[in-house]
């Protein structure tokens, strides 16, 4: 699949947005009575019957009805002889006794209420909008042209929708406050229990990750900084323990680390990377052993990959000539029992149903940098996370 091509002919992340607005909108739209009245008009103009009844009403004539027939009738005994003496004076005895009673019949039908209404309906070459069934038809025309109903016609049976519908919002971190939300957040990813807390490093490593220093929040948005700068860190040396060490980089991380955990659900960010070559990465970690999950990783110049790494085995796909640093994008990944599923702007890029991960991850952020990284300063800037999971949990 060539995945540049499907990204330019797919939605872009703010089209995407807006579509994740109406499902939000379209949730309360199905609990209101307008729902409930659209619904049943829905149900009613489409039906069989409906359409049949408004042809029929529609194909009438007064010419060849009923009543036209009647009124001939009583013209045709309204000229007998008879007939006209009586209409002149009604005293007038008339000798045919059941010709006047059929005159007489004809003309009170003729000029009831009723065969008056029934002559002007059939008349009227507008009758179907003198009908009851008309005024729900505008009705329901009106409610077709409700934001609330266009979105709910368009949406209804997409599978987008049904998705979304599946699952309940666990975090959506929007970054609307001026500081992180240590509640959900943190800067390290203490592995000593508390003893030290703070990042330890890699002797190997050329970028250290400083306690919250990189990380910045502007505009509503989060950027995760990496830095050619001497940074002072620590590492684990195996034969004295923990020593201090300069680094050649400073760099941010970010994770839900003893905070949150999810197991099974929707993750997704809209993510604007930087400079490719560093390696930038949002994902998921399992807190209990060294399975990791990238919903998406850069690791050189137009080049990006997502995978996984479980039970000693990894999967993954590269995702090749995008330049990602150019736009923003949501990269979301769907985790089921079955199936791990990861997306860029809703296209589908890799799946996999080998080898799933079912214990709890907590999400995770962060940049590095590796051997052929050349870039001395880059920002990630994050617009917001969302994360679901199942609606059974």
């Amino acid at each position: 699949m060539n995945i540049k091509k499907q990204l330019k002919k797919n939605e872009t992340s703010e089209q995407i947005e807006a579509r994740m607005l109406d499902f939000v909108r379209l949730e309360t739209f199905l609990n209101s009575s307008k729902h409930n009245r659209f619904t049943d008009l829905n149900k009613l103009v489409t039906s069989k019957t409906f359409i049949e009844n408004k042809k029929r009403i529609e194909s009438l004539s007064y010419k060849k009805s009923d009543l036209r027939k009647t009124e001939k009738q009583h013209q045709k005994l309204s000229k007998k002889k008879d007939i006209k003496k009586y209409l002149v004076d009604n005293t007038h005895t008339v000798k045919n006794q059941n010709l006047l009673n059929n005159f007489i019949e004809l003309d009170n039908k003729i000029k009831s209420t009723e065969f008056i209404n029934e002559k002007n309906f059939l008349i009227n070459k507008n009758r179907f909008q003198t009908t009851e069934d008309y005024q729900k038809l505008q009705e329901y025309n009106q409610l077709i042209q409700d934001n609330e109903v266009i979105a709910f016609r368009k949406y209804n049976n997409d599978s987008r929708y049904q998705e979304f519908r599946s699952l309940n919002s666990k975090i959506s971190e929007d970054f609307s406050s001026n500081s992180i939300d240590t509640n959900l957040w943190t800067h390290t990813e203490d592995r000593t229990n508390g003893l030290l807390n703070k990042n330890v490093g890699n002797n190997n490593s050329r970028f250290y990750f400083t306690n919250g220093e990189n990380v910045r929040i502007n505009n509503n948005r989060i950027s995760l900084n990496t830095k050619k700068e001497s940074t002072k860190g620590i590492y684990l040396d195996p034969v004295v323990g923990f020593k201090e060490k300069v680094f050649e980089y400073s760099s941010a991380y970010l994770s839900t680390f003893n905070k949150f955990s999810l197991q099974y659900g929707k993750i997704e960010a809209k993510i604007k990377v930087g400079s490719m070559d560093i390696n930038q990465v949002f994902g998921l970690r399992d807190s209990k052993s060294n399975s990791h999950i990238d919903i998406i990783r850069t690791i050189d110049t137009k080049k990006a990959e997502c995978g996984i790494f479980h039970n000693n085995k990894s999967q993954s796909e590269q995702i090749k000539k995008v330049a990602l640093n150019e736009n923003f994008y949501i990269y979301s990944l769907i985790w089921t029992a079955n199936k791990l599923e990861w997306r860029i702007n809703d296209v589908t890029v890799f799946s996999t149903t080998n080898n799933i991960p079912t214990n709890p991850m907590f999400i995770c952020l962060y940049n590095s940098i590796n051997e052929k990284t050349k870039s001395t300063n880059t920002d990630t800037v994050i617009d917001w996370i969302k994360i679901y999971a199942p609606k059974e949990q």
